[in-house]
């Protein structure tokens, strides 16, 4: 009897060892292009809507709207504030535009005219300035002098804070990019890893691994790497996927509607999830 049930244990490990090397064989592929929209060159950073215009910044931190057939549909430039951070583009009527060197936020039109201006300086944040929009139209924003994210009303009230970081990370933290998604609120450090944060700004967990960008669809966080997507799944640490591939390089990744683009010299692409 025992040597019957060591052999059905054997054989539901035996199975489940082959099924989770099936599914690791089809989680590993080659790079899928289904679009391919024309942008003029030299960009460094871009966004997309939901009706797929496309949003680039320039290296000469010039801000370019298109349409996905790459038809020009209106510039800005603001020559004082320094370099663009950040593109919101989720309401497309109110396009946000982040300058983390003079800690502030433009608001433009759907023709790229300022409709607005917020100033966080007297917030007295650090140098590590961050912002993304959050799901009740208010801001998220990084203080690097408290360790802690802190949502931000318009009229510059503090509406809700973020745990103490310190305590869980043990290092000191410099983000490049928020990004709220779902039920996630997200931190990126290009060469050390993602912190994970929840709605509330509470922790719950960092993945260390260096990528040049990434983006969340659903639970699945997609990371830029060199010559490869890696893609880790929020909900299954036991998931492990990567898209592979080859060619001109790819300088960001985002996505809208579920949908995934990335930035090359002179194309946004969208590729099969």
């Amino acid at each position: 009897m025992k040597f019957k049930y060591f052999i059905l244990l054997l054989a539901i490990a035996t199975l489940s060892f082959f099924t989770k090397i099936a599914a690791q064989e089809k989680a590993n592929r080659t790079l899928v292009i289904l679009d391919s929209f024309f942008v003029s060159p030299i960009n460094v950073q871009f966004s997309i809507d939901n009706s797929q215009n496309i949003y680039l910044i320039k290296n000469t931190n010039e801000l370019v709207k298109q349409d996905y057939k790459g038809t020009f549909i209106g510039n800005f430039r603001e020559k004082v504030l320094g370099r663009i951070g950040y593109i919101d583009c989720t309401n497309p009527l109110l396009l946000t535009v982040f300058y983390p060197e003079a800690a502030t936020l433009v608001q433009l039109d759907n023709m790229l005219n300022v409709t607005n201006k917020i100033i966080f300086q007297d917030l007295l944040l650090g140098d590590a300035l961050v912002f993304c929009r959050s799901y009740d139209n208010n801001f998220w924003i990084y203080d690097e002098r408290n360790f802690r994210v802190k949502k931000v009303a318009l009229d510059l009230k503090i509406v809700a804070e973020g745990e103490w970081l310190t305590n869980r990370l043990r290092f000191k933290i410099k983000p490049t990019r928020l990004e709220e998604k779902g039920d996630y609120l997200l931190m990126h450090l290009p060469d050390t890893g993602i912190v994970v944060l929840n709605r509330y700004g509470m922790f719950k967990k960092f993945i260390p691994i260096k990528s040049k960008s990434f983006t969340v669809v659903g639970s699945q966080i997609y990371a830029l790497q060199a010559d490869k997507i890696k893609i880790i799944d929020l909900n299954n640490p036991l998931f492990d996927a990567e898209i592979q591939y080859k060619g001109e390089p790819f300088i960001q990744i985002e996505s809208v509607n579920q949908k995934i683009y990335l930035l090359r010299e002179n194309a946004v692409v969208r590729i099969e999830n």
